[in-house]
């Protein structure tokens, strides 16, 4: 909705027996993930996932949610590139490709990691620094791992988000 004014003449669309509302926005989502025929999770790559991802973008958008953050997928990025493309339907996607944990390296490493992510075209960084709360929630980084991450991350929170969702 860009403005309100004054009714001029009987209304293009009578919408009085719905809610209109702005889309919505997901911080946390899978689009890669779906059940497959023994009930299993699974989110890897290959054309099935491709498949459940296109239609998750779509049931998704259906739904009413015109922004999503989908981290850690590397399909993600093929998923938000061909949604951006108007290739298929879907709401825009942040995503961050791949994640950083304690394994991703000393400091530096992981300061060229997010370069990397930056150069491949990432909207985010995911960072595992703690276990899962199954396991106690102890933080798994060190204090400079995760400085890295966060000193570098801020790399990808330049000019590129100013204006309407990007095509890489």
């Amino acid at each position: 909705i860009t403005k309100v004014e004054a009714a001029r003449g009987r209304p293009d669309y009578d919408l009085s027996g719905f809610t209109v509302m702005p889309g919505w926005i997901d911080t946390h989502i899978h689009l890669t993930a779906h059940f497959n025929e023994q009930a299993r999770l699974e989110s890897g790559a290959g054309e099935r996932t491709a498949l459940h991802a296109a239609g998750s973008a779509w049931v998704t958008l259906q739904a009413g949610f015109t922004t999503v953050q989908s981290l850690g997928a590397p399909l993600d990025k093929e998923v938000r590139d061909l949604i951006g493309k108007g290739a298929i339907p879907g709401p825009r996607v942040l995503t961050s490709f791949r994640s950083i944990n304690e394994r991703t390296g000393e400091p530096a490493q992981i300061r060229e990691f997010v370069r990397h992510l930056k150069s491949d075209g990432a909207d985010a960084v995911k960072l595992f620094a703690t276990a899962s709360i199954r396991d106690d929630g102890a933080q798994t980084m060190t204090a400079e791992q995760v400085a890295a991450a966060i000193e570098h991350g801020a790399l990808l929170t330049d000019d590129d988000f100013a204006g309407p969702p990007r095509t890489r």
